[in-house]
């Protein structure tokens, strides 16, 4: 299930460390292992094949995703979403950290 901020629903599952890439600020204290491994498609289907369940998100959802699985900071998402919404930049960061505090609590971060 989705909300205006790309909110998910899904199941809570075990999240393996990863290796974070050298330099980046990604996420601070995240996990990325099992973002990596989700497929997602332009329509905001995503599917996890960890653990076989999928969900759906909407565009800025997906914008998040994006941004995470090429290890953009929170800055560089929330101005992405400045320029592909009509959204402040104090908005775009809300709604990014929202979404992400929805994927750690589903434990994809």
């Amino acid at each position: 299930m989705e909300s205006e901020t790309g909110r998910v629903s899904g199941p809570e599952n075990g999240l393996p460390a990863a290796e974070p890439r050298e330099g980046a600020a990604v996420v601070e204290g995240a996990e990325m292992g099992r973002l990596y491994l989700l497929a997602i498609n332009e329509e905001g289907f995503v599917f996890d094949p960890t653990t076989g369940e999928s969900f759906t998100v909407n565009s800025t959802g997906l914008e998040v995703l994006k941004g995470l699985k090429e290890r953009k900071t929170m800055e560089e998402i929330a101005l992405r979403l400045t320029e592909l919404f009509i959204v402040e930049k104090d908005e775009a960061e809300r709604d990014a950290t929202d979404f992400v505090d929805q994927l750690r609590y589903i434990k994809l971060l």
